[in-house]
């Protein structure tokens, strides 16, 4: 069984020309990208977090040459009605296709969820209580907030 504790860091979301989803409750988490560039400048910023990028379909041919160069814990792809054919690229495998905003909303909470979660663990472990229910007081906050895209 895999360890939930394996790499334990705190998410940070970066939204692809998504300006539109309903993120302000996740505003400590989230950071609104225009362009693939932007993107690329702000994967830069967050090193040690665990990066979930989402994007709608119709990006996605602009972020592949990017995506090889970063680091990433997950990709959410909204599709909204392109054809996607799987690549063999390594982030293929961290790949979540999603196909309307309640969906994607969903899966980024979850995923924000496990991270703090995973992270509260570690520094429960490592014997600092403060900043350990301090991830699981987010993990919670999160968790709540996602009740409303079930």
């Amino acid at each position: 069984m895999m360890s939930i504790t394996g790499n334990p860091r705190s998410p940070k979301i970066l939204l692809l020309d998504l300006s539109d989803l309903p993120t302000k409750e996740l505003h400590l988490i989230v950071v609104h990208c225009p362009t693939v560039s932007d993107l690329a400048i702000q994967t830069e910023k967050y090193p040690s977090h665990a990066l979930i990028i989402a994007c709608r379909s119709n990006n996605l041919n602009d972020l592949i040459p990017v995506l090889s160069d970063i680091t990433l814990d997950a990709l959410y792809i909204w599709n909204i009605g392109e054809k996607l054919n799987a690549s063999l690229e390594s982030w293929w495998l961290k790949t979540t296709i999603v196909h309307n905003d309640k969906q994607l909303m969903r899966h980024l909470c979850t995923k924000s969820v496990l991270c703090f979660y995973s992270e509260g663990l570690e520094h429960k472990k490592n014997g600092d209580a403060g900043v350990a229910n301090r991830c699981l007081l987010d993990a919670s906050h999160v968790l709540n907030y996602a009740r409303q895209f079930v």
